[in-house]
């Protein structure tokens, strides 16, 4: 257990740095169009930057070998024959509920956060069926309730004791586009630089 965590680690931590150049371009051309993030948000953003390149890192994406579909598509019957990988699918989904609403005005409401949750989880389940594992419509169940669990999380313990905090961290323009393109830039790393480096 202990050398598979530090082999996940090991992996979410060269998908980050492998990413780290791309949001450091991204926050200097804000910075050169005079909409510059504060150095909190910048800070967090990094590490938000890691948290995705860790779930990837679980979710075992890495470079595609071949078009080899599996699929699980019947609802609920994994979530009751295996709670476990239940519980740590809505886990794994959690903090995303809480630093996308933190980081960013706009994703400070149920519907965003779902929608944001279930388009990660579904580019990971399509992106598994090239030979990295099963693609299971239980993992988008799962993967958005984890999400709003935590933006559940985040209102009732942030939001309300924070607000002076929050407008330091939060971005209130282009954040859509920065939320693509952080994870964007992970996939590519996940999928493309990390297994270079590792041959």
């Amino acid at each position: 257990m202990l050398e598979l965590m530090l082999d996940l680690l090991d992996r979410a931590a060269r998908g980050f740095l492998f990413a780290l150049p791309a949001a450091i371009f991204w926050f200097a051309a804000l910075c050169f169009r005079k909409r510059g993030r504060t150095a909190q948000h910048m800070g967090l953003s990094l590490v938000f930057l890691f948290y995705l390149s860790g779930i990837l890192a679980v979710t075992g994406i890495r470079r595609p070998f071949g078009f080899f579909p599996r699929l699980a598509l019947v609802p609920f019957v994994d979530m009751i024959k295996g709670p476990v990988d239940t519980t740590l699918n809505v886990l794994l989904f959690l903090p995303l509920g809480v630093f996308l609403p933190i980081l960013y005005a706009e994703f400070d409401g149920i519907r965003q956060i779902a929608l944001c949750a279930f388009a990660l989880s579904l580019a990971i389940e399509l992106t598994q069926m090239f030979g990295l594992g099963i693609t299971d419509v239980n993992d988008l169940m799962t993967n958005t309730a984890g999400a709003c669990l935590g933006l559940f999380l985040y209102r009732a313990v942030w939001k309300r004791k924070n607000a002076e905090q929050k407008t330091k961290l939060q971005a209130h323009s282009l954040s859509r586009m920065e939320v693509l393109l952080l994870t964007a830039s992970v996939f590519l790393s996940m999928m493309v630089f990390v297994p270079a480096w590792l041959r």
